[in-house]
């Protein structure tokens, strides 16, 4: 690791944000808090509005990965409880703030005598392919002296359960070992990598550390939760032994987890803030199963084992600690400048939400670091083209590599270089069952123009945003072409399929489907005109998707003052053409529809369907997406007060929506209530404002 992380090209976005006042929302809250979202098994939020109102959990429903932490002031005749809960009657610390940034989130407590600061960072920084493949995090707490009148001690205890490294509580065993003093080691019995595969698992392989080095760090152990509790409320300055079985046990038997207490002393208004660190890594040791090629974390390729890595993580702390403030300033700061505090506050809750859902790799046979992408709660397919491509602007604006990356997998099954043969004439939908990808071509969810134009606009965003760097796409030059011949052959009309909004089911004539369609013809051009083929060629699928975007006008319009939602429906029916989007992300707004003022009529009439609580998607119903309503606000370019309306709604339902998840991407525009969908890294869509404004 080295000291500075910041790439030249950050450095210099910072360099052109105007100096003003910038920040977040000061009393935003957030439908649930990130904690530690070290991958996609590995996930950590609170749900309460404040973080000991509820235990701490996975996104998964009444899936719990317990954090407690109790704080002991004057030996004993004070103990307040400011993390998690506990069966134990303790009173709940007074929480007087909580701040999601991008790679942290900071809570501030307080009593007569104490204040107590909780961080957890996660070095999520999208331009260091080292640290944004780390499955590790810092869980901080600092503490200082309120009181003037006399000295008063001071006792941390932070506790973390075993119920991290198993999928099921009531089923699952865990064994565990001390590697050294203060560094503990959890993992489930079974170990069985990819045994467990799906969307609404939790690690059941691999192993869990936590570890802390703190000088003041006065004991730790092993043991039953119960009996370490007890013993740091009662007074006891050492813990209880640890168990050394070493189990195997069920988490349910006593609930085994990981204790720390710090003792900070005597302290008072003139000492100085003490504070102490847990690191918390997983070792998946196998990350994931591309067509029986088992695939191990990118990591692996630096360090040489987990005892290496986790030496690094305490060496290099304080460096990391300020690159994340550092990168969060600057972050903030240009989201409130492209559209103010609101706007930065979505950004900075979703971050964590998006680089979560992602893995990275390091693949043997071709010597190179591929990414994953999880399909959170929807489904649980590996690499998702429909949700890898709402989720670009988030990597587009911040790390095109990672998306790059992100895209490898998709091509090498797509081009048959994997034992399984994949045989249709359109990009595949996903690669198969997290964290195991073995699906046959006929068992995809088939969505052959949502993806082919998917696929061909994110190589083509990507390759603008590279320098035209396109050599890795040359011997998949057959591929291109029979994914872009597909689309000629398929539009202006578009058959009965499925499109991205699949929960809506499949249509015929689909006019912002089309649109995906003739603005992936665009891309391939785009792609033809850097390298891939010759001028001559761009030339001719370029006039094609004009043609293309000419013929969609006819087709779709309803005679008066919008496009309907499909070129054969009534004239009442409307659809957000928020597909459009993406002509002007490649830069082909102008080409294809500049004449045709489609984007211009259209956020008109969106004005006339507002509900209460934003946009809906159609004139089907209520739903809004998150995503894609920001790629309307997007679109709106000098109309900031329809902008600044959409940013607004979508800020009051993160802020206000009555239910309790990690930020749904789909929500009723009447009632303000999410629907289903929770934790989906399909919200670095919601970066479409920064892209467009860089």
């Amino acid at each position: 690791m080295q000291p500075r992380f910041l790439l030249i090209h950050v450095i210099c976005l910072l360099a052109v944000i105007r100096l003003a006042k910038t920040d977040l929302v000061k009393d935003f809250r957030p439908p649930a808090t990130p904690l530690l979202l070290l991958n996609p098994t590995i996930q950590v939020w609170s749900k309460g509005d404040r973080l000991n109102d509820v235990p701490t959990s996975h996104w998964i429903e009444s899936q719990n990965m317990s954090l407690v932490g109790l704080i002991r002031i004057n030996n004993g005749s004070k103990i307040l409880r400011f993390m998690g809960v506990t069966d134990e009657s303790i009173e709940p610390m007074r929480q007087i703030q909580v701040r999601v940034q991008p790679t942290q989130t900071l809570y501030v407590f307080q009593s007569e005598e104490v204040e107590l600061n909780l961080t957890f960072i996660q070095p999520a920084f999208m331009h260091s392919l080292e640290l944004s493949s780390l499955p590790l995090g810092y869980l901080i707490h600092s503490v200082r002296s309120l009181s003037s009148e006399q000295e008063i001690s001071v006792q941390i205890y932070i506790e973390i359960s075993a119920d991290f490294v198993v999928n099921s509580l009531a089923n699952d065993q865990v064994v565990w070992e001390e590697a050294r003093p203060g560094e503990h080691r959890w993992q489930s019995y079974s170990h069985a990598p990819f045994q467990t595969h799906g969307d609404r698992i939790k690690p059941d392989w691999g192993y869990f550390y936590v570890a802390s080095r703190s000088r003041f760090l006065r004991d730790s152990t092993q043991v039953n939760a119960s009996l370490s509790r007890q013993a740091f409320i009662q007074g006891t300055f050492n813990l209880p032994q640890r168990d050394d079985s070493q189990g195997p046990r069920s988490v349910q038997n006593g609930y085994p987890a990981s204790s720390f207490q710090f003792d900070y002393g005597q302290m008072n208004q003139n000492s100085n803030s003490y504070s102490s660190f847990l690191v918390l890594f997983h070792d998946e040791q196998l990350s994931i199963n591309f067509f029986s090629n088992y695939q191990r974390p990118y990591w692996t390729k630096i360090y040489t084992n987990a005892q290496q890595l986790l030496d690094a993580a305490f060496q290099r702390f304080s460096d990391i600690q300020d690159e994340a403030n550092q990168y969060d300033k600057m972050l903030i700061d240009r989201y409130t400048n492209v559209a103010g505090d609101e706007y930065a506050t979505l950004l900075s809750l979703v971050h964590r939400q998006v680089t979560g859902a992602c893995v990275t790799v390091w693949n043997d046979e071709r010597q190179e670091a591929w990414s994953y992408m999880k399909e959170q709660s929807s489904d649980g397919d590996v690499s998702t083209v429909d949700v890898i491509s709402p989720a670009a602007p988030f990597f587009l604006t911040l790390g095109p590599e990672y998306l790059r990356r992100l895209i490898l997998p998709l091509l090498a099954y797509s081009n048959n270089e994997t034992y399984v043969r994949y045989k249709l004439p359109w990009t595949p939908h996903h690669l198969g069952d997290w964290p195991v990808c073995s699906i046959l071509s006929q068992e995809q969810e088939q969505m052959p123009m949502e993806e082919t134009g998917n696929m061909l606009i994110l190589l083509a965003a990507i390759a603008q945003r590279q320098s035209k760097q396109i050599d890795y796409l040359q011997p998949y030059v057959p591929l291109l072409q029979s994914w872009a011949d597909y689309l000629n052959d398929s539009l202006p009309d578009p058959e009965n399929q499925l499109c991205t909004d699949d929960f809506e089911g499949p249509s015929a004539h689909n006019a912002n489907l089309a649109l995906k369609g003739i603005i992936g013809l665009g891309a391939y051009s785009i792609l033809l005109s850097m390298g891939l083929g010759n001028q001559s060629q761009a030339d001719v699928y370029m006039k094609q998707a004009v043609d293309f975007a000419y013929a969609w006008t006819l087709l779709d319009w309803n005679g008066q003052d919008h496009f309907r939602l499909q070129y054969n429906a009534s004239d009442s029916t409307w659809s957000q053409k928020y597909n459009m989007f993406w002509s002007l992300v490649i830069g082909l707004d102008d080409v294809l529809f500049g004449e045709l003022r489609i984007r211009d009529i259209e956020l008109a009439y969106y004005e006339k369907k507002m509900n209460r609580f934003g946009l809906p998607l159609d004139s089907r119903g209520a739903l809004a997406k998150l995503d894609s309503s920001m790629w309307i606000a997007a679109m709106t370019r000098g109309n900031t007060e329809q902008r600044q309306q959409i940013i607004n709604n979508l800020y009051t339902f993160a802020h206000s929506t009555p239910t309790r998840i990690p930020l749904s991407d789909l929500y009723d525009t009447t009632t303000n209530e999410a629907v289903y969908f929770t934790a989906r890294p399909v919200l670095g869509g919601l970066y479409a404002l920064d892209l467009l404004a860089i």
